[in-house]
């Protein structure tokens, strides 16, 4: 089964600056033995709609500004990102950067078959140490970035994808779901 997981604004734009731990206060039920059956989860990551409401946007404010601020690129490719994304905030008020960063719809494919409870137990690679605060800090893997954004509506939770999304989504990874069901 392939589930959508919906990120809330800005985080989406957390994971082109090489994001790979996705903080939750739940896990999926039956992941606790997750490790011993050895089975993975796939995710299929949606960026959620512009926030709503005073309190979700301060939130998505704040956020924003952790990201520009503090994050330390891993790569070249990332760190140019994050440069053009710093000008750009010099030039715009923070609500229309957030507005800039922020798309609805299916960004990118991963998989997880762990997390982890503490910032010491994560010997994921020191630059994914950034990224982890919170309960638990589900640990992502086979990243594969969407080459183009794939519209749809975002819900809570682990959620079933759309027949039609799901199978544009497999169109657009085929070495990804090439032997699948």
């Amino acid at each position: 089964m392939i589930y959508g997981l919906t990120l809330t604004q800005p985080w989406a734009f957390g994971f082109a600056l090489g994001k790979r731990i996705e903080n939750r206060d739940w896990l999926p039920r039956g992941w606790h033995d997750l490790a011993e059956r050895q089975r993975t989860i796939q995710l299929v990551l949606h960026g959620g709609k512009f926030p709503v409401g005073k309190d979700r946007l301060e939130q998505a404010l704040y956020d924003l500004d952790f990201l520009l601020t503090r994050v330390e690129p891993s790569n070249d490719k990332q760190c140019g990102l994050l440069n053009a994304a710093r000008a750009m905030s010099k030039r715009v008020t923070p609500i229309q950067m957030l507005k800039r960063v922020t798309r609805e719809g299916f960004f990118a494919y991963a998989e997880s078959s762990s997390y982890v409870t503490e910032f010491s137990d994560l010997d994921y690679g020191s630059d994914q140490k950034q990224w982890f605060f919170g309960r638990f800090g589900w640990k992502l893997e086979n990243y594969q970035q969407l080459s183009k954004l794939i519209p749809c509506r975002g819900a809570l939770g682990l959620w079933q994808l759309p027949p039609d999304v799901l199978g544009q989504i497999k169109l657009a990874l085929p070495e990804v779901f090439e032997g699948r069901r």
